[in-house]
């Protein structure tokens, strides 16, 4: 696997993290 193929998948993974502690930010917020 290619550095920059690498680095895309940790990208897309990190995204996935921020947006899921986001979502439960907001949840939590609502409450």
């Amino acid at each position: 696997m290619s550095e920059r193929a690498r680095a895309r998948e940790c990208t897309r993974e990190c995204e996935r993290a921020r947006a899921r502690e986001h979502t439960s930010e907001i949840v939590s917020a609502r409450e």
